[in-house]
């Protein structure tokens, strides 16, 4: 995570962002898949919303929609992001590092030795990401 923030402050919650989107095509049931990826998809354009609050509302509303390891991980990336937008960086690590063991749970990344997220924290750290 340190190795992350101090390329950019954030780029760690795009990372762990780009480690659920892979899980969700991966792993995710077919019914739920178009959902998630809108949520993920949502979660990384709100750079610029003025008022956290907004974003911890998305978090409860991800979360409720259904409780499963999916929705979990992002409503924290919601939670990660509204933190970071009011500064509170020690929150917004624990939500990040939260979605993160979260996904690191499911046995798709447990089988694969954590070989996907690995790789992505490699290409984060390398430049080479698409962001």
């Amino acid at each position: 995570m340190v190795v992350l923030e101090n390329v950019r402050l954030g780029l760690t919650l795009e990372w762990v962002a780009e480690c659920i989107k892979s899980l969700v095509v991966q792993a995710a049931p077919p019914e739920s898949k178009e959902s998630l990826l809108n949520w993920l998809a949502r979660v990384t354009r709100t750079r610029d919303m003025a008022d956290g609050s907004d974003l911890m509302d998305e978090a409860r509303r991800v979360w409720h929609e259904k409780r499963d390891i999916f929705h979990t991980a992002i409503s924290h990336l919601y939670a990660a992001r509204a933190y970071l937008q009011q500064s509170n960086n020690s929150s917004y690590r624990s939500s990040v590092i939260r979605a993160a063991n979260i996904i690191g749970d499911h046995d798709y990344y447990r089988q694969t030795a954590l070989a996907i997220p690995l790789a992505l924290f490699e290409q984060f750290t390398t430049g080479s990401a698409a962001t």
